[in-house]
């Protein structure tokens, strides 16, 4: 049995190696503005209008991104190795290998198809902006849905079979104790 501080524990170091590759990176190569695209408009009354286009980059990026993605992905590879050893757990209640095993599916795709369209629409940043954001809203709720649904949809089901805290039924009582005299 795992207690819930080795469950913290493992939770933080996770977290920690993440908070390691990005405190590493914010001091190794932090993210700074550069000009990708300016525009200078005259009109007829003297007013110059100066479009800019932005873009925060940092030179060494793609190592630490590739270091996220790696840490994030053997996270990924080890929960669905504890989903296919827990797949013939007998307690319904703790059985839940082939909802994670669709949540780990819902993550890699939804991650496959965010990072394929933002490099494909470098150049557009709203674009690239909302879908990377529909991805994550629609990946998250998936998720969610995937994992509590089916929860929600047994404690309603069942809610109707269990009495009330602090009730009592007088005629199980009555039973179990004409049965308790007999004996």
């Amino acid at each position: 049995a795992i207690r819930d501080s080795q469950l913290a524990s493992v939770i933080l170091a996770l977290v920690l190696v993440d908070v390691i590759i990005l405190v590493t990176w914010e001091l190794v190569d932090p993210y700074h503005m550069q000009v990708v695209d300016a525009k200078i408009e005259e009109t007829k009354r003297g007013v110059i209008y100066r479009y800019q286009v932005c873009n925060c980059v940092s030179d060494k990026s793609i190592y630490f991104t590739v270091a996220l993605y790696i840490t994030q992905g053997l996270i990924i590879t080890f929960g669905a190795f504890l989903a296919w050893e827990t797949r013939k757990v007998k307690i319904e209640a703790l059985n839940d290998s082939k909802l994670i095993g669709m949540c780990i599916y819902n993550v890699v795709i939804m991650t496959t198809m965010g990072v394929a369209i933002n490099y494909v629409m470098a150049n557009q940043k709203e674009y690239a902006y909302g879908f990377s954001s529909g991805f994550i809203i629609v990946g998250t709720t998936l998720i969610q849905l995937i994992v509590f649904l089916p929860k929600v949809y047994t404690v309603a089901r069942n809610s109707d079979k269990v009495e009330p805290m602090g009730t009592t039924n007088a005629s199980k009582i009555d039973t179990v104790t004409s049965v308790s005299k007999r004996s």
